[in-house]
């Protein structure tokens, strides 16, 4: 089911070079960071990196005041052609 588009939030404060664009599979505005990079969303938008790049996030719960870090490094899958 396609969504409709919302218009793009705004990007914080010191994030204006970051590609952020429209994610039609995923039905929502994406932005997407290169390796070194690091971006900060409050509007809830997808972040995309490069396949194979570590990523670490931090989350906080403004209700709860939780707070969450997560370290992932995603592995490059191999596929061998025959």
């Amino acid at each position: 089911m396609l969504h409709a588009k919302p218009p793009q939030p705004k990007a914080p404060k010191g994030f204006d070079h970051v590609t952020r664009y429209w994610d039609g599979v995923h039905n929502t505005w994406a932005a997407k960071i290169l390796p070194g990079e690091f971006y900060v969303s409050t509007h809830g938008e997808m972040i995309v990196t490069v396949l194979g790049s570590c990523v670490a996030a931090c989350i906080r719960d403004k209700k709860t005041r939780d707070r969450w870090y997560e370290s992932l490094h995603v592995a490059r899958a191999q596929r061998t052609l025959q």
